[in-house]
């Protein structure tokens, strides 16, 4: 095993010695005897066991491969024992025996202690930094993993067993523990379910807070602190009643299935709406116009509430109080709207995300910060704006005055190339009469930046994004978001979220009306995403005897990377040859060595940056697809860089911004036992995506298929689309657009959506002269007045792709084994040969060879006759693990 594996361990034993050292600080406590909440300089949850995992982690490339995550908790727990110390970590205040214990399990690790010297460098390294910050930013403990780079350790399968054996202990106990709780839950009835966290280690590190136990004692805490500070009733839930008949299927007593990795979402708490339909509860808008519906304003609409709230008389100034939650905030409309409100003395605070107005004061290895006074404000329009707002008496603080701006989470170090979570919520709510909510509110998929230009032309569009927003009444439905604001308000207030999450019962609500649809809104919580919940339902609709069939399936995202979904959704279609699905999606994220998976609904390969390929849908269940990808620049925008794709260019392009996916379902009455057609629609801020880290929130509407709202939500992304037929493309013409403009060295919308098609045309009928044309015709210089093509060797590139379609329709011609060149498995090559991975190109290569007459053995050979003469690559041809019936379902 090679000695840097475990140099952590030397560097662990540095560390507890420095900690021996450093002075008690009065506010640190110590870990309780039964695992309950540590405490770094007061902010709970990241000392002890909590502080010890995460440096451990710190170092997952080394570390990683000798060790699992249970083995990692439970040295970081081993390492942070202690009895009764007021310090944080301190050995000589710990009993002998703990220290021994200690001791031997750092120091039977090597096979020599780390020189004076160099322990001496750590130290100085760490010195000087507080509990609270080195809890925060312990990359600084990589210092010490270069002090002991010499460091040769001895027999790790010792230390293994022993590390094994505490796990077993350890989560014994722990199972113990939590069994032995019964404390009520948010509605005050029953007791909180046990949980097993034995199993799954990784849910720990995912959780962010220490040991099991512990994480639970922190959320519950949390909650229990802004249920005892929040101004606010149980009436806004209004009674917990059974669902008032049987139209809509009953509660599912167990919680909904995880598919993509988080915890699986809780059953849905109850509330009964006094109104009639959730048609009722929503008025619906979006900001492009379609025949027969104009656009709207989403900035407009924040505005005009916050003056109609400012100007309502039936409630008195000093009781009123105004929360926006947003993650852009800066036109100027909005700006009059707030100062109007802070004139009238009306309490107001903003919950955003800081990072897109401050530039925070790093030290060296630090990546995140709460202190918002001595950052620097960014040249933007965010920075303006919050520069205004301060100006008006704005605090980053609660409790000492009646304005407050808020940040979901930390400003993060730019210069830390990591992806850091963000408070990317969009509601505007308000507390009305009598402690109850306001019965008027904003939410929507929509920021409130004036960098959203206003376009002309026969369908006007509002912004320059595609977005969708509601003006909701309800109060039992305003009450979920004005609860979940405040909640938000508390955990910023005491630090409880790790990196900003709130900590707190994120169960669904689900907001019943009398007709028996409903509302259920969900928020991510970074344990888990409510996403699930369209996976749950595909999967149903896979199973013929669960009684819910699925017609139609339409998306409008922005982005969908949800894998688990994706899955479910191949896996419905191959069960139902009746589903059909609609779809349009952001340019964005349909490159197909991008993080969107829409290409593979279209039967292309998928190389993602990150993660396994997507293999491609079925020919014929492409087939039953009706998809778009939405190319648009913004009014007067040149495009991006030659060569650069849209995601190169997020300030110039005009996003297709929404998140919404509506599913049509044939569902039997339990009670008649007939099937009533429904639909689903699951929008707000959430991307159809695994970010469930980020502050987010989802509602889940289910209603008659006859319902108004859901003919409005579906004629918005529909007639949309036919409205702007110059930007609503199909998606092969989208990608094919990405693939030449890169080609050519040009921006893709220097390509014509004609000229793709030709493209397309062309490589159906195996024209490769045409092809060639087509692709030297854009990169030529000066090309129908585009500009001067940079030297750049595309022809270089161009004849390559076009050489090795010539050479496998030689091959093909001489055996009849070997498959069309379809326009979809020829792109996947040009895509691949775009980037500098071997892998990829054999991962397109196995897509285009794969067959069930031919053996393994014969297609590896075909694979590797290709890569050396047909490719002519340089290296070895990547071993394959050919996946056989998985290719030929996926593949078609």
């Amino acid at each position: 095993m090679p000695a840097r594996c475990l140099r952590l361990a030397a560097a662990a034993l540095v560390f507890v010695a420095w900690m021996g050292s450093r002075p008690a600080r009065a506010q640190d406590e110590a870990v309780s005897a039964d695992g309950g909440i540590e405490t770094v300089a007061g902010v709970p949850g990241m000392g002890g066991a909590g502080l010890w995992q995460n440096a451990l982690q710190s170092f997952p490339q080394t570390l990683g491969r000798s060790f699992n995550a249970a083995q990692i908790g439970a040295l970081s727990r081993l390492l942070s024992q202690t009895s009764a110390s007021p310090s944080l970590i301190n050995p000589k205040a710990a009993s002998a025996a703990n220290w021994r214990r200690i001791s031997a399990a750092v120091k039977g690790l090597a096979r020599k202690t780390v020189s004076r010297s160099r322990a001496a460098v750590a130290a100085r390294s760490l010195r000087g930094s507080d509990g609270e910050s080195l809890s925060r930013n312990l990359a600084d403990l990589a210092s010490l993993g270069q002090a002991v780079s010499g460091v040769r350790l001895r027999s790790i399968g010792r230390l293994r067993k022993s590390i094994d054996a505490l796990v077993k202990k350890q989560a014994a106990a722990e199972r113990a523990a939590v069994a032995r709780q019964s404390r009520p839950n948010f509605d005050g009835g029953g007791a909180l379910p046990a949980l097993d966290f034995s199993a799954d280690a990784g849910e720990i590190a995912q959780l962010r807070a220490g040991p099991p136990q512990s994480a639970l004692d922190a959320q519950a805490r949390g909650f229990a602190a802004y249920r005892s500070g929040a101004a606010v009733r149980e009436s806004f839930r209004g009674p917990v009643e059974a669902v008032p008949n049987d139209i809509i299927e009953p509660l599912a007593p167990e919680a909904v299935q995880s598919y993509s990795g988080p915890k699986p979402l809780p059953a849905p708490r109850v509330v009964q709406s006094a109104m009639e339909t959730v048609s009722d509860s929503l008025s619906h808008f979006i900001t492009h116009s379609y025949p027969g519906v104009p656009g709207a304003d989403p900035i407009q609409a924040v505005a005009d509430f916050v003056n109609r709230y400012t100007k309502d008389a039936s409630i008195p100034n000093s009781q009123k109080y105004l929360i926006l939650k947003y993650y852009e905030i800066n036109d100027p409309r909005l700006f009059a709207a707030i100062q109007a409100a802070v004139k009238a003395r009306i309490k107001i605070t903003i919950i955003t995300d800081l990072n897109e107005y401050l530039i925070g004061k790093f030290g060296p290895k630090v990546n995140s910060t709460w202190d918002f006074e001595h950052a620097s404000y960014k040249k933007s329009n965010g920075g303006i704006f919050l520069r205004k707002l301060r100006a008006l008496g704005f605090a980053y603080k609660t409790g000492s005055g009646r304005l407050a701006i808020l940040s979901g989470v930390p400003l993060f170090n730019p210069k830390n190339d990591r992806e850091n979570p963000i408070m990317h919520d969009k509601v505007a709510v308000a507390l009305g009469a009598d402690g109850q909510a306001y019965p008027l509110a904003v939410v929507g998929t929509a920021n409130l930046s004036q960098v959203e230009t206003r376009s002309k032309g026969p369908w006007p569009t509002y912004g320059g994004r595609y977005n969708r927003f509601f003006q909701a009444t309800d109060p039992a439905a305003i009450g979920v978001d004005w609860e979940h604001a405040l909640a938000e308000e508390q955990a910023y207030n005491l630090r409880l979220g790790a990196k900003g999450l709130a900590r707190q019962d994120h169960s669904p609500v689900r907001v019943v009306y009398k007709d028996g649809s409903y509302q259920e809104i969900a928020f991510t919580d970074g344990i888990q995403n409510p996403n699930d919940r369209i996976t749950d339902l595909l999967t149903r609709a896979a199973d013929p005897k669960s009684g819910v069939q699925i017609s139609e399936i339409v998306f409008s995202h922005f982005v969908l990377t949800d894998s688990g979904e994706v899955q479910a959704l191949r896996k419905l279609m191959a069960a139902d040859a009746g589903v059909k699905v609609y779809g349009v999606f952001d340019q964005m994220f349909i490159p197909l060595d991008g993080y969107g998976l829409a290409g593979a609904l279209a039967n292309f390969l998928v190389q993602r940056p990150l993660g396994w390929p997507v293999y491609p849908f079925s020919s014929s269940a492409a087939k039953r697809m009706t998809l778009f990808g939405y190319q648009r620049l913004l009014d007067g925008a040149k495009g991006p860089p030659p060569g650069a794709g849209a995601d190169a260019f997020p300030t110039g392009t005009h996003l297709w911004h929404d998140k919404t996916t509506l599913v049509k379902t044939l569902e039997v009455n339990p009670r008649t036992g007939r099937k009533v057609p429904y639909v689903y629609v699951f929008t707000r801020t959430l991307n159809d995506s695994n970010h469930y880290e980020n502050l987010e929130s989802q509602v889940m509407i289910k209603m008659l298929a006859s319902s108004p709202l859901a003919q409005q939500i579906e004629n918005s992304i529909k007639l949309t689309v036919q409205s702007e037929p110059q930007y609503a493309v199909s998606l092969p013409v989208a990608i094919a657009r990405d693939l030449l403009g890169r080609y050519a060295v040009r921006s893709s919308y220097d390509v014509a959506p004609a000229e793709a098609q030709r493209f397309l045309d062309a490589l159906s009928k195996a024209d490769y002269a045409a092809v060639s044309a087509v692709m030297a015709g854009l990169a030529a210089p000066a090309a129908r007045g585009r500009g001067r093509t940079p030297k750049s060797g595309a022809g270089a590139r161009i004849a390559r792709f076009v050489s090795f379609l010539n050479w496998y329709a030689q091959q093909r011609r001489k055996n009849s084994a070997l498959g069309p060149m379809t326009y979809e498995k020829a792109m996947n090559v040009g895509v691949a040969l775009l980037g500098s991975s071997a892998q990829r190109v054999a991962d397109a290569l196995e897509i285009l060879y794969y067959n069930s007459r031919l053996s393994t053995q014969q297609m590896q050979a075909l694979m590797r006759a290709a890569w050396t003469q047909g490719l002519k690559m340089k290296g070895r041809f990547p071993a394959q693990n050919i996946q056989g019936p998985t290719i030929a379902s996926s593949a078609g």
